[in-house]
């Protein structure tokens, strides 16, 4: 089986499941609330309902393989607003080296990150980690392929 439709359909069926409970099962609505709450995020109750639609429809959407760029844009960018406002302001650390390696065993970042690699299916998700690190680093251009993983 194609690795890129595997790794679709999982994305999909996570977002797609995650989105079904937070819009018919009540415990998981009102915690999504009091979520949404806590980051001080407006409108909780209407928030709560068009993340979970979004989750439902465009993880449905993703999984079936239709719209699956705009579906990879959105689903990327509820996990990203999730980051931002929830997920990254919990996260301590004692220095930066620290801090982001607590931040990169967050699942919320593994869901933000991968579902725009299968908008581009010939880019490998070591590649663009391998060309944003020899970025950072100022690595020069020659000496980028040599970067181990």
């Amino acid at each position: 089986m194609d690795r890129i439709l595997i790794a679709r359909l999982s994305v999909g069926v996570l977002f797609a499941l995650s989105g079904w409970g937070k819009l018919f099962v009540r415990s998981r609505r009102e915690e999504m609330v009091r979520t949404l709450r806590a980051a001080a995020v407006p409108a909780a109750e209407v928030n709560a309902v068009f993340v979970a639609s979004v989750e439902f429809l465009f993880g449905s959407l993703l999984t079936i393989g239709c719209f699956t760029p705009l579906s990879c844009v959105m689903l990327s960018g509820i996990m990203l607003v999730a980051l931002a406002t929830t997920v990254l302001p919990a996260v301590k650390a004692s220095s930066f080296v620290g801090w982001l390696g607590e931040v990169l065993y967050l699942p919320e970042v593994h869901r933000s990150v991968f579902p725009p690699f299968e908008m581009f299916p010939g880019v490998c998700p070591a590649e663009v980690v391998s060309c944003v690190v020899s970025e950072l680093c100022h690595i020069p251009l020659e000496t980028r392929g040599n970067i181990a993983m």
